[in-house]
C-alpha cells in the first residue's frame, strides 16, 4: 500500500542543518518490486546483459609519488582538462607571484611547461568551460587585487585576456552554471575586495566575454564554498556556505536562484567554518560539509544539508532482500509515467525532493537495479503540492 506525504516549510523558517549521522524521518513509503522483468512502465530500462561477462580491470600497485612540479607554488589552481591532463596555473612561489603554468600527464607522470598567464596572480579561480577553454578570474597580483580575467586555449597552450570583472576580488568562488543560461555562464561571488569583504556577485557571458552584476549576497564573505545543486531546485541554483564575514567568522549559508538572480538566506551551519572546509554534493541531492578552520582551530566535525526552505517531499521504500541489488533509481515528473529524470539513490532507501513548485501534481516511482539489469518500477504515487 502506497502513501504520500508533503511538508511545506515557511519562507521565514530556514531548513535545519544536521549532523551526518542523524537519521532521516520516513515520510512516504513505497514498496519496490525487486525482481527483474520484461516490459514494465516507461520508467524502466534494461542494461545490456553482455555486461555480466565483462570483468573489472585490476588495480595495479605502484609508487604513490609522481614527478615534481617545475615550479614551487602555493595558492594556485588545478583544472582537469578534457584530455585527462591537469593544468596548474599561477600562485605564489619562492621569488614572488607566478605567471607560469604547467601540464601534468597522468600517463607519464611528467609535468611540462605551457604558456604563461598574461598576469601573475594568486588566490584566483579557474573554471573549465564547455568548449574546453579554462577561465581564470581575479586574485591578487603584483600591483594589488585584480579585475582581470583570461582564457587558456588547450589547443595552442596560450592565454588571452577576456572581459574584466566589474569588481576586483580575491578568495572568491566561481561556479559554472548549466543551460538554459548561455552555455559557459560562470557565477563569481563574494571574496575580498579593495574596500573589504564583498557581497557582490557577477555573471560571465561566454558569448560576449563580458561580465554583468547579478544579485548581491545577503552576507559579505570570503573563503566560503559554492556548490551547484541539482534539480528539482531551480536549474543552476548555487549554495554558498561559511567563510569569513565582515563581523568575523560566519555560520550563515544562502542560495542563489539563477531565474531571479537573487540570493536568499537558508539555514545556518551548526559549526563555524571560516576557511578550507569542503562542500560535496551527494547522490541524494544533499551537501556534505566537512572540516575546515573553526573558531578554535582545525575541525573534525562534518554536517549534511538538504537545501530547501520551500516545499519538501521525501520518499522512502523497503530495502531489498535480493543480494544482487546494487541500488535504487528514483523517477519523478509532472505527468503520469512520464518522468523528467532518473536519480540514482545508491543503496539509500530514502530521497528528498526540495523546492518543488507549488500547486503542481508530481508523480514518483522507484526501481531496484543489479549490475546487469533494472527491475520493474514500483506502483506510482502522486502528490499535489500546496
Amino acid at each position: 500500500m502506497l502513501k504520500e506525504t508533503v511538508q511545506k516549510q515557511g519562507h521565514q523558517r530556514p531548513h535545519q542543518w544536521k549532523q551526518a549521522t542523524a537519521q532521516l524521518a520516513l515520510l512516504i513509503g513505497l514498496l519496490t518490486h525487486l525482481s527483474a522483468c520484461s516490459g514494465g512502465s516507461s520508467s524502466s530500462s534494461s542494461h545490456d546483459p553482455a555486461l555480466a561477462s565483462t570483468c573489472s580491470p585490476s588495480i595495479a600497485s605502484g609508487s604513490p609519488s609522481t614527478n615534481n612540479l617545475n615550479s614551487a607554488r602555493t595558492s594556485h589552481t588545478a583544472t582537469l582538462l578534457p584530455d585527462g591532463t591537469v593544468l596548474v596555473a599561477g600562485g605564489s612561489g619562492g621569488a614572488g607571484l607566478l605567471t607560469s603554468a604547467e601540464l601534468y600527464n597522468p600517463t607519464t607522470g611528467q609535468w611540462t611547461a605551457t604558456g604563461d598567464l598574461t598576469v601573475a596572480r594568486t588566490s584566483h579561480t579557474a573554471t573549465l568551460l564547455p568548449n574546453g577553454t579554462v577561465l581564470v578570474t581575479g586574485g591578487s597580483g603584483n600591483t594589488g587585487l585584480l579585475t582581470s580575467a583570461e582564457l587558456y586555449n588547450t589547443t595552442t597552450g596560450l592565454w588571452a585576456a577576456t572581459g574584466a570583472l566589474t569588481v576586483a576580488r580575491t578568495s572568491h568562488t566561481a561556479t559554472l552554471l548549466p543551460t538554459p543560461l548561455p552555455n559557459g555562464t560562470v557565477l563569481v561571488a563574494g571574496g575580498h575586495g579593495s574596500t573589504g569583504l564583498l557581497t557582490s556577485a557577477e555573471l560571465y557571458n561566454p558569448t560576449t566575454g563580458e561580465w554583468a552584476a547579478t544579485g548581491a549576497l545577503t552576507v559579505a564573505r570570503t573563503s566560503h564554498t559554492a556548490t551547484l545543486l541539482p534539480t528539482p531546485l531551480p536549474n543552476g541554483a548555487v549554495l554558498v556556505a561559511g567563510g569569513h564575514g565582515s563581523t568575523g567568522l560566519v555560520t550563515s549559508a544562502e542560495l542563489y536562484n539563477p531565474t531571479t538572480g537573487e540570493w536568499a538566506a537558508t539555514g545556518d551551519l551548526t559549526v563555524v567554518r571560516a576557511s578550507h572546509h569542503t562542500a560535496t554534493l551527494l547522490s541524494d541531492g544533499t551537501v556534505l560539509v566537512a572540516g575546515g578552520h573553526g573558531s578554535t582551530g582545525p575541525l573534525t566535525s562534518s554536517e549534511v544539508v538538504t537545501p530547501s526552505n520551500e516545499i519538501q517531499v521525501r520518499l522512502t521504500w523497503d530495502s531489498a532482500t535480493d543480494p544482487s541489488v546494487k541500488g535504487y533509481k528514483v523517477y519523478y515528473g509532472a505527468a503520469p509515467k512520464s518522468y523528467e529524470q532518473a536519480i540514482d539513490a545508491g543503496l539509500r532507501t530514502t530521497y528528498s525532493f526540495s523546492n518543488l513548485r507549488g500547486g503542481t501534481t508530481y508523480y514518483f516511482a522507484v526501481t531496484a537495479y543489479s549490475s546487469v539489469a533494472e527491475g520493474c518500477s514500483s506502483s506510482e504515487v502522486s502528490k499535489t503540492t500546496p
